[in-house]
């Protein structure tokens, strides 16, 4: 269970419709440790908001319906201790000033950094725990001893485990001021239909910038695309195939 201070962390709410970068938030946020719901529009997040006590609210600026800024002015009176952080890829001075004036604890661009974000979040709530169950006392160890099953040597000898050799995946090794060059690269591999380079370009801006949340939605929407079956298009004039009937015999 995740702790903070010796008490139940409070979840983390996502709202954002776009889904690849909300399912790339989460996913993110979920391997660090934290327990996070999400939401697509401002409704429905205010209804999660009503049944579920959350620490922090991650919110998209532009929202189908409500916008982030009006959803954590109403979720603030719902839930007066809630923190709000606004993301948007269409800053302005006077969105930033508002989100602050309603209590948002902070106001991001895009392309978000997912390390800065995981760190305010850290700041927000606190790092996050593993709680520790105390050792069992002698006397306890002694009523209930562990149950050690016998080992068959014969069986071990005979069928040795197999050790599968690991599969290092190819990456081209970049510098961190290339980051832009490879990431435009990779967006013309995929835009020509060269997942695969796509990919290969993707992961490599990864391997040095795991926080690159641009990259990651890429990922995701290049792997999605991938996993999704092809289906030959049919030219203009050309009579589709037509399944030859089976005659039962």
């Amino acid at each position: 269970e995740k702790i903070r201070g010796g008490e139940k962390m409070k979840p983390i709410l996502i709202v954002e419709d776009e889904a690849i970068m909300r399912e790339s938030l989460r996913d993110w946020l979920t391997d660090g440790g934290y327990q996070v719901e999400t939401a697509k529009e401002g409704e429905e997040a205010l209804e999660a908001i009503a049944e579920q006590d959350f620490g922090v609210v991650i919110l998209d600026l532009r929202l189908p319906g409500k916008d982030g800024v009006e959803v954590l002015r109403e979720a603030k009176e719902k839930r007066p201790q809630l923190k709000g952080i606004i993301i948007t890829a269409y800053p302005s001075i006077e969105t930033a000033v508002e989100a602050t004036r309603i209590g948002a604890v902070d106001y991001l661009t895009k392309p978000v950094s997912l390390d800065a974000l995981e760190e305010l979040i850290r700041k927000t709530l606190g790092p996050v725990q593993v709680e520790i169950k105390p050792k069992a006392t002698p006397e306890e160890a002694i009523a209930r001893p562990p149950v050690v099953e016998e080992a068959k040597v014969e069986e071990a000898i005979a069928q040795p485990p197999v050790v599968e050799e690991a599969k290092v995946e190819e990456v081209i090794a970049i510098a961190p001021e290339e980051i832009p060059v490879h990431l435009k690269q990779g967006k013309a591999h995929f835009d020509a239909g060269r997942y695969g380079e796509a990919l290969k370009e993707f992961e490599s801006i990864l391997s040095i910038a795991p926080g690159n949340i641009e990259t990651r939605v890429w990922i995701r929407k290049t792997r999605e695309t991938l996993a999704t079956p092809k289906v030959e298009a049919v030219a203009e004039g050309e009579a589709a195939p037509v399944a030859e009937e089976v005659k039962p015999k």
